[in-house]
């Protein structure tokens, strides 16, 4: 167990203990939290600027730099209040926007790559093919999702015995319309000779 004169040593020059320089009052901490703020709203007006400039809308990477740095800054500044509900919202916003740069780091990580790859076959260094791959290599993988063949309907012995009936039956029926044409012919010449027509001579 730590000596209770060390302890209060440490929580003196941690500022834990009576009002010590973490959560005492001052110009500086005045000044730092002010600090915090510029940079996280700055980084609005430098997105607008950018956009304006563009004619679209662009985030720049000094957004996402200006909001890591201000968020910090908020979050102890937050903790240097010693206020739960300003603790809460700057909590996560450090861990968010650290996210997004390392996301921002990667994609212009790929982009330096493909364009080395583009370079070196213009010079002739390398293939289209080995340019095709280092390409490839640089870019994100992309998650696809497979499914296993016993997930797919397999088509019912009701669905199958009908449809084979339908096509055995048309094709009966087509192979069946000559002869139906032809019967149809006789059994007129049977009805001209019950009417009493003569027959044709043999």
């Amino acid at each position: 167990m730590m000596d209770p004169v060390l302890a209060a040593a440490v929580k003196t020059l941690l500022g834990l203990e009576g009002g010590g320089w973490f959560y005492g009052d001052s110009v500086w901490w005045t000044v730092f939290g002010l600090t915090g703020n510029i940079m996280f709203s700055l980084r609005f007006v430098v997105q607008w600027l950018m956009s304006e400039k563009s004619g679209e809308i662009v985030i720049p990477p000094a957004f996402w730099y200006l909001s890591f740095f201000g968020s910090i800054i908020n979050l102890i500044y937050a903790f240097h209040l010693d206020k739960l509900p300003l603790i809460l919202g700057f909590i996560f916003l450090p861990f968010i926007n650290y996210r997004n740069l390392r996301l921002m780091w990667r994609k212009q990580r790929e982009e330096r790559e493909r364009r080395a790859a583009a370079e070196a076959l213009e010079r002739g260094e390398i293939s289209p093919e080995e340019a095709a791959a280092a390409a490839a290599a640089a870019t994100s993988p992309v998650i696809t999702v497979s499914l296993p063949p016993a997930s797919l309907p397999a088509p019912t012995s009701t669905g199958s015995a009908a449809s084979s009936q339908k096509l055995h039956t048309a094709g009966v029926t087509r192979s069946a319309s000559p002869s139906r044409r032809n019967g149809d012919a006789d059994d007129d010449d049977d009805g001209d000779d019950e009417r009493g027509l003569p027959a044709p001579a043999a």
